[in-house]
Order: C-alpha cells, then sequence, then structure tokens
C-alpha cells in the first residue's frame, strides 16, 4: 500500500477540514493521477536533491495540513476530471476551490501566519503553474509578483523550506520565464518555452485511473 495514500479517506481525522465524499474521491484523484504525472526529467526538478517520490510526498502532506493547497488539490481534480468527462459542473466546483484557494492565501498573509509559509508559497507557485498550463500569462505573472512581494517581507529567498525546492522553482518562473522582470515577454514566447520542457506543468492528457 502506498504510504502515500493509504490514509487519504481521513480515518483518524488528519485533514485541516472534514472532507465530503466528494471531495474524498477529488483528493484520491489529485493523489493517485495529477501527483502521479511530475516528469522527473522536468529542467526545473532535476538538478535538484529531490527525487519525484520525496517532492509528491511533501506536496500532498501539505495539502492535507493547509487549507490553501488542499482546495488548489481539489481545483486541479476538477479541472481535469471536467475536461476528462466534458462535464460543466466539474468546471463550475473548480471555480469553487479557486476561490477558497485564493481566500486561504489572503487570510494567511493578513494574519502573518510564519508556521504557514511554506504550503502558502507552494499554493502560489501552484496557482501561478496552473495559469500557464492554461495559457493565462498574465494571472500567472500576477501569482509570481505576489509571491516576490511575500518572500521579500518575510526575510528573502533563504527563508523558504523544503530543502531549497520552493526557492529554486521560484527563480525558474521568476528570472528564467522572466514572469517577474518583463512584461514585454510574448504569450507564444513563454508558451514555446513551457512546450520545450522549460517547466513541469503537470499537464495530464491520458485515461483516468480512478472512476467516480
Amino acid at each position: 500500500m502506498d504510504p502515500l495514500t493509504s490514509s487519504r479517506r481521513d480515518p483518524f481525522g488528519s485533514f485541516v477540514r472534514p472532507l465530503s465524499q466528494l471531495e474524498q474521491y477529488l483528493f484520491d484523484h489529485y493523489v493517485t493521477v495529477v501527483t502521479t504525472q511530475y516528469d522527473s526529467e522536468c529542467v526545473i526538478l532535476r538538478d535538484t536533491s529531490f527525487h519525484h517520490h520525496q517532492l509528491r510526498m511533501n506536496w500532498i502532506q501539505m495539502a492535507v495540513s493547509y487549507v490553501g493547497l488542499l482546495s488548489y488539490a481539489l481545483q486541479f481534480s476538477c479541472d481535469h476530471l471536467g475536461e476528462v468527462y466534458h462535464c460543466i459542473d466539474y468546471a463550475a466546483l473548480a471555480t469553487q476551490y479557486k476561490i477558497l484557494c485564493i481566500s486561504a492565501i489572503k487570510e494567511a498573509i493578513s494574519a502573518q501566519d510564519c508556521s504557514a509559509r511554506n504550503p502558502v508559497v507552494a499554493t502560489i507557485i501552484s496557482l501561478a503553474l496552473d495559469e500557464l498550463r492554461t495559457g493565462n500569462i498574465t494571472a500567472s505573472r500576477q501569482h509570481v509578483r505576489a509571491l516576490a512581494k511575500m518572500v521579500q517581507f518575510s526575510g528573502g529567498l533563504q527563508t523558504l523550506g523544503m530543502n531549497g525546492l520552493l526557492k529554486h522553482i521560484f527563480e525558474k518562473l521568476a528570472y528564467d520565464m522572466r514572469l517577474l522582470e518583463d512584461d514585454e515577454t510574448s504569450s507564444s514566447v513563454l508558451m514555446d518555452f513551457v512546450n520545450r520542457g522549460g517547466i513541469n506543468l503537470s499537464s495530464i492528457s491520458g485515461p483516468v485511473a480512478a472512476s467516480h
């Protein structure tokens, strides 16, 4: 049994909030399908000390413990399932979870909750990657710039955790893809960079591994 997934039904109440039956299904889909699609050859990840399993474990654990990343995980599952099944109900749910995700980020920042710093950073990174995945460069740039301000006020990049992984991904987004410093970079140039493997978008096109 996969230790990452063995408790996702939450028999011990480990999630930051209770999940409905549908949300259990969505989180199961995130764990068994979405997070298994990360490409270990991605230029962002292959020069870090993190193996795929480590990255997956950390991201899932943060989603279990932080409501913002949990909402993002549920949103991503809805987006993917909606694309696979051509179901507008999933699209509507995805919008709701995205609103919850952004609200959780704002609340954590307003509260200056240092304990949530890494999960909040991971959530903002996830949102930026998701906007790139859908071709919304403007929104992705907004997320990266907001993250840059947050990092600056919290003491700089050296304060980010996960053994340097968050710092590494932020630098790739901000400087390699020029989302922080260059308003003139066209969407086509950025998407070409993405399509050449410049960043891991966890884009999924294969069959669904779980069924509702």
